[in-house]
C-alpha cells in the first residue's frame, strides 16, 4: 500500500488530504499473463525446500529495528513472513488440488479458490500474512503478502510490485484518498506472471508497474497502518488519532527514507497537529519523486501550509 496526502486549505478553510495508496480496493486479476510456473512445485511433507527471500525476515527485522528508533526488533512486522505452523496448514491442502503440477495456477487456486483455502478480499485494515490467513482474507497488500510468503516457502522468487495505472479516489470525511494497489510478480518459463486482485482482465500486456523491494514493502505496510487508524476512527465517529497516525508514517519514513508519499502523509499529520515547521520539513523531503502526480499533490500541500501559516501568523524563520 502506498499512500500520499494532499492538504488543501485556503478557500474553504477545511483542510483536506489526498492519499495515494494501494489496498483501498482489492485487485484480483488472474490475468492473461498466466503461465506454467515451472520452478514452483508442491513437495511432499518430507521434502521442504528452502524459502527464497530477497532478505531473510530475521535479517530484515534486525535492520529495520536498527534504523527505526523506538521500534523494537520483536515488534517489527515483516508482512510476508509465514510461520512453519501456517505453512504446514497451507501445505496440508495440496493433496486436495485437482492438479498440483500446474505450478503458479495451482498455487493461486490453493489460496483463493473457495474449494480450498478460499481467501477473500476484505476492504479494511492492512495486516500481515499470518493474520490474513487466520482471518480468512484481507485487503490487497495483505493478500499479496500471503501469496509472496507462500510462493517463497515453495522456493519461488515472488516479488511485490505497485501497479501504477488508474489510481482511484475515495473520500473519508474531508480526506480525499487516492489509491493504487500492490500486486505480485512471479517468474515463469513463459514470461512474467502478474497477479493482482481487482477482478478485471486486461488484454493489453503493457501494464505499468514498479517493483518494490522487501524493505520498501514494509514501509508501505506502516504507511498504510497510519491511514487505517484515521479511517477506522472516522468510521466510528471518533476523534481522528493524528499523533498515532503520525508515528506510523514516521516509522515508514525510517524504514524507507525514499518513500515520498510517507513523508507527505507525515507532513499532513504534523500540519493537523499544528506542527507547521515539521510539516514543511516533511513536505520538502517528499518533493522530487519520479511520479509527477504525487509531486503535484505535495506541492499543493505546501501551498496549503503557506495559507495556514499566514492565518496563524506562524511564519518560518
Amino acid at each position: 500500500m502506498t499512500r500520499q496526502t494532499n492538504d488543501s486549505y485556503p478557500s474553504t478553510r477545511n483542510s483536506r488530504s489526498r492519499k495515494f495508496g494501494a489496498c483501498l480496493f482489492w485487485t484480483r486479476r488472474f490475468s492473461f499473463l498466466f503461465a506454467v510456473f515451472a520452478s514452483l512445485g508442491f513437495p511432499t511433507a518430507c521434502m521442504t525446500p528452502p524459502p527464497i527471500h530477497e532478505t531473510p525476515p530475521d535479517e530484515l527485522r534486525a535492520e529495520i529495528a536498527r534504523d527505526a528508533p523506538g521500534l523494537s526488533r520483536r515488534s517489527v512486522v515483516i508482512p510476508h513472513e509465514i510461520s512453519d505452523e501456517h505453512f504446514a496448514f497451507i501445505h496440508s491442502k495440496v493433496d486436495d488440488l485437482d492438479d498440483p503440477s500446474r505450478g503458479a495456477q495451482a498455487l493461486l487456486k490453493l489460496l483463493f479458490d473457495d474449494r480450498y483455502l478460499g481467501l477473500q478480499y476484505r476492504w479494511g485494515e492492512t495486516e500481515s500474512a499470518e493474520i490474513t490467513l487466520a482471518k480468512g482474507g484481507g485487503n490487497c497488500l495483505s493478500l499479496a503478502a500471503v501469496l509472496v510468503g507462500t510462493a517463497r516457502r515453495y522456493s519461488a522468487a515472488a516479488r511485490y510490485i505497485e501497479i501504477q495505472d488508474h489510481p482511484e479516489r475515495k473520500d473519508v470525511g474531508d480526506l480525499h484518498i487516492w489509491s493504487s494497489h500492490i500486486a505480485v510478480l512471479l517468474p515463469s518459463v513463459d514470461g512474467p506472471l502478474i497477479v493482482d486482485f481487482r477482478g478485471a482482465r486486461n488484454k493489453n500486456p503493457s501494464v505499468r508497474f514498479q517493483r518494490l523491494g522487501d524493505r520498501a514493502l514494509v514501509a508501505h505496510y506502516y504507511n498504510d497502518r497510519g491511514y487505517d487508524l484515521i479511517r477506522l476512527a472516522h468510521d466510528h465517529d471518533q476523534v481522528l488519532p493524528w499523533p498515532e497516525a503520525a508515528r506510523q508514517f514516521e516509522i515508514a519514513t525510517q524504514v524507507d527514507p525514499e518513500l515520498s508519499r510517507a513523508w507527505n502523509n507525515l507532513g499532513v499529520a504534523r500540519a493537523r497537529l499544528g506542527q507547521l515547521q515539521g510539516a514543511e520539513d516533511a513536505y520538502k523531503r517528499a518533493l522530487g519523486t519520479a511520479n509527477p502526480f504525487l509531486e503535484k499533490a505535495t506541492a499543493e500541500n505546501l501551498i496549503s501550509l503557506g495559507f495556514r501559516r499566514l492565518e496563524s501568523n506562524d511564519t518560518p524563520d
